[in-house]
């Protein structure tokens, strides 16, 4: 596709996103967890662009730097896509993000980009005597 071609798609598919055609459902917003549970958070866009087919990119913002475990999965199509962790860590605590990637020819289209979780876990600080609530940066 050449620059100009993958440029009318862009402002096609931006006027689409502005117009409000398309829009994304998550759950849930926050979450708290304990250690050991599993959580899913799940991801649905209510339309696709007609000129692609949509997958979903996930994200994990937080300040440590760490590489994702296999106890990160994704599943879905189409429009609902989840993420689920199982055996959940305190250094998990972190804001997650979907976002829906169009494929145009050779290209990727980035749209949507959309907080899906912040959740919390319960740490033991030391000293505390009891479970206090540790929560990912903002």
């Amino acid at each position: 596709m050449t620059f100009f071609s993958i440029f009318i798609w862009t402002l096609t598919l931006w006027i689409q996103e502005s117009s409000g055609q398309v829009t994304v459902d998550q759950t849930p917003t926050v979450k708290s967890v304990s250690a050991g549970e599993s959580l899913s958070i799940s991801c649905t866009f209510s339309s696709a662009p007609a000129c692609c087919s949509p997958f979903v990119a996930w994200y994990q913002q937080k300040r440590e730097e760490s590489g994702i475990s296999d106890r990160f999965s994704g599943s879905g199509s189409g429009s609902s896509f989840t993420l689920t962790i199982s055996n959940i860590q305190p250094g998990d605590a972190a804001d997650y993000y979907c976002q829906s990637v169009h494929v145009i020819s050779s290209s990727d289209l980035l749209l949507h980009p959309t907080l899906i979780s912040k959740f919390q876990i319960p740490h033991t600080w030391p000293g505390d005597y009891g479970w206090n609530p540790y929560m990912g940066p903002i």
